[in-house]
Parts: C-alpha cells; structure tokens; sequence
C-alpha cells in the first residue's frame, strides 16, 4: 500500500504526522493516543499550512481546528497566521 505525500507507509513511534512537533496539540495521531489511552480528548487540533507543500519546511500560517459546535474565532490581536490568535468559540 502507498502511502499519500508526507504520509508514513507504516506507522511507528518515530512518526509525527507535522514535522516539527511532537505533540498532541500539532499531531492528530499523538491527539487520538491520549484520548483513548488516557481519555484526554483533544479542545483543537492545530493545523499546519506550508509555504511549499512538497518539502514542509517554512510555515506560512497555522489555524485551529475546533470540535463541533465550535468554530475558530481570530481574538483581533497578535499575527493572524498563528493558532494562539484564534480562539474556540460557539457557533450559537
């Protein structure tokens, strides 16, 4: 089986699905880990956007990724391409 572009064909320890972090908040595989191991559900997911897909290397902005019923909200201060300038809000 091939794996899609930045994806592993197989899955180890070593593997993070964004380069440069390696934690839950910036890597969905680690996010689902310490939910069902430890029951720690994710608040947001971070999302990653490069300058050049194919070689993941400069970021070009990072937003929220917020479970339902909430929505990312930018706060109106700090650089607008970074997560912790958007917040969880409701829809509602």
């Amino acid at each position: 089986m091939n794996a899609g572009l930045d994806q592993a064909a197989t899955i180890s320890t070593g593997d993070y699905s964004t380069p440069g972090y390696k934690d839950s908040r910036h890597d969905i595989v680690l996010a689902m880990m310490a939910w069902v191991e430890n029951g720690t559900a994710p608040d947001y997911i971070v999302a990653t956007k490069w300058k050049d897909d194919s070689t993941a290397t400069e970021i070009l902005r990072q937003r929220r990724i917020c479970h339902y019923p909430l929505q990312a909200k930018y706060d109106g201060k700090g650089d607008p391409d970074e997560a912790d300038s958007w917040t969880c809000q409701s829809l509602y």
